[in-house]
């Protein structure tokens, strides 16, 4: 769910901080501020709405008890393309960690 969420979201993120920080430059102007303000809080919104829409959707949850030991299996594949990244690169430097050949 998160991917189709910061598929909706991430296009218009640069919008809303662009929007924020133009609001802040135009604090000597409140008019001008106060509109740039109200565009800023509905792109937000639709921020908020978007991510508790997704969220509400229950057929996607996942629910893991508090201690579960086979909750750790998640991070072997995670740790061993960890390793497998290191060693990649340590490769395409010649066995070289700090200009220095191990």
């Amino acid at each position: 769910i998160s991917v189709v969420a910061n598929l909706l979201i991430l296009p218009t993120l640069p919008y809303a901080m662009g929007l924020t920080f133009f609001s802040g430059v135009l604090s000597g102007m409140p008019v001008a501020a106060v509109a740039v303000g109200a565009v800023t809080a509905k792109l937000l919104d639709f921020h908020i709405l978007i991510v508790e829409w997704l969220a509400s959707m229950e057929q996607f949850l996942v629910v893991v008890d508090k201690y579960n030991p086979w909750v750790f299996l998640i991070y072997v594949p995670v740790f061993g393309l960890m390793v497998f990244g290191a060693r990649k690169q340590w490769k395409q430097r010649g066995g070289k960690i700090g200009g220095k050949v191990i």
